[in-house]
């Protein structure tokens, strides 16, 4: 288990987020191109996009293998279509956080080879907003998800140990104000930890955010 996630929600509503990802366009027919993306916690939906030169439809699922959605073109046409989509919002409101892959996939059937174009996607979600007035040495890998360029040191922990993480919040706002929120604490759990963020790589196996704690706090701005 890695230990790297602070974050914290002071409003009521989801914040937008697209995600980032390792790659969007897929060339048709697909021979093995999957756009990947690591879904944060606290992620109450997610809506994945698909735009394509050629008639095409796509699925998507999370890494550990549920759920497995199928998408949609838009009104009463075809399955495929240049445009499909596919919006997920469980009961809830708790999508299953880690990695989800999807797989564009031409419309047949052919007489010979399957007809030759790409397929871009692209993901967003509505989740608890980050908020940039908190900070911890650790960072937060969750952050990762909308912004490829972040860097969370994390910490590694086995069974059996425990960490004391140091926790800053440098307020922001007019003075008098009071600020409730809550400080959560993920960790990072899977069969192989995450390489290459800094190159723009997603992790790779089936990884999968944890939620540990959930902290609520409230003060005033001096």
């Amino acid at each position: 288990m890695c230990l790297g996630g602070f974050r914290q929600r002071v409003r009521t509503t989801d914040a937008g987020h697209n995600l980032a990802g390792r790659t969007s366009t897929a060339t048709l027919p697909n021979l093995g191109e999957f756009p990947e993306w690591f879904v944060p916690n606290e992620t109450s939906s997610l809506t994945v996009s698909q735009t394509s030169t050629v008639p095409a439809m796509f699925d998507i699922g999370a890494g550990a293998g549920d759920p497995d959605l199928a998408s949609s073109a838009p009104g009463a046409g075809p399955l495929c279509a240049s445009t499909a989509s596919v919006t997920y919002a469980p009961p809830g409101a708790v999508v299953t956080p880690g990695q989800w892959v999807a797989g564009a996939a031409g419309c047949g059937p052919y007489t010979g080879p399957g007809a030759a174009g790409t397929a871009t996607d692209s993901l967003s979600i509505q989740a608890k907003a980050f908020d940039p007035t908190i900070t911890a040495p650790l960072g937060d890998y969750n952050l990762t998800a909308i912004n490829p360029q972040a860097t969370p040191a994390m910490t590694v922990l086995q069974p059996g140990d425990s960490i004391v993480v140091p926790v800053t919040i440098t307020p922001s706002g007019t003075a008098g104000s009071v600020v409730r929120g809550t400080l959560y604490i993920d960790a990072l759990v899977g069969g192989l930890l995450p390489v290459g963020q800094a190159s723009g790589l997603l992790p790779t196996g089936q990884i999968s955010g944890v939620e540990m704690a959930a902290l609520p706090y409230e003060y005033t701005i001096g």
